[in-house]
């Protein structure tokens, strides 16, 4: 049990802390969208297993003066949770940086994509190590409406072509 609980906090930290970027994302106006948000589906408890019902909620405190967001917050499944903490900031040309860390792994992990008027797609910029294999990551987030969102998560093994589905999650903010 411990075993996967930690796993699935590693994978939690990598993949899951991303959905927070679709709050940040694309809306009327970038960087503008703060509170806290819901987000119901399912999730992987290890990059290679199937997916399972979970759960996230996240904080968002945006500063659309300087195109940063900080984001915390907390993704579970039944077999444990996982708590991280991100830092998203616009660069030159619609791009997307990001920084994630997890309390599971004590390392940031370093994201970079581009948004367009209605989806954000993210990849690691290196490898990430996961379960003792290293994986490519791709995050892509669609906004539907300026208070929901989808998150699509996937992994591969590093230098395969077929990508695992590890997070597929709609997220609400919260009190709507």
């Amino acid at each position: 049990m411990w075993l996967r609980f930690t796993q699935f906090r590693r994978l939690t930290a990598l993949c899951l802390c991303m959905s927070a970027q679709a709050a940040i994302g694309q809306a009327n106006s970038l960087f503008s969208l703060s509170g806290d948000w819901e987000g119901d589906g399912k999730i992987a408890a290890r990059a290679e297993t199937e997916l399972e019902p979970g759960r996230c909620k996240l904080h968002i405190a945006s500063e659309p003066a300087t195109l940063r967001s900080d984001v915390t917050g907390k993704c579970a499944v039944a077999g444990g949770a996982a708590r991280l903490s991100m830092r998203f900031e616009q660069g030159p040309n619609k791009t997307i940086r990001a920084g994630i860390w997890s309390e599971a792994t004590e390392q940031i992990v370093q994201f970079r994509g581009e948004f367009g008027p209605d989806e954000t797609r993210l990849n690691a910029d290196t490898p990430i190590p996961v379960d003792g294999q290293f994986y490519d990551a791709e995050i892509l987030i669609t906004i539907e409406t300026p208070e929901t969102f989808s998150l699509r998560q996937s992994l591969r093994v590093h230098g395969e072509e077929q990508w695992h589905p590890v997070i597929e999650l709609s997220f609400e903010r919260e009190g709507d």
